[in-house]
């Protein structure tokens, strides 16, 4: 099983469509749809969008040690 999340912007129609990765194997699958009830708002897309651009930053470890050792590096410039 395999989770993936989608945002996007529900129009008047209702229609949704999406592409799934090609690693997703052709063939039947079970796909579960889960909506909020309540959408989000502009600026939660925005920050959702900033959040997935730099989360392999903070995925590299301890980020005050990282600040502690810029500014250690910063000082003996």
């Amino acid at each position: 099983m395999r989770t993936m999340t989608y945002n996007l912007e529900l129009q008047k129609d209702r229609t949704v469509t999406f592409k799934l990765p090609n690693d997703i194997p052709l063939g039947f699958h079970k796909i579960v749809l889960v909506v909020d009830e309540k959408p989000i708002t502009r600026s939660q897309q925005e920050f959702n969008k900033l959040l997935k651009q730099t989360s392999g930053i903070w995925q590299q470890g301890d980020g005050l040690q990282y600040q502690t050792k810029l500014r250690d590096e910063w000082e003996r410039s």
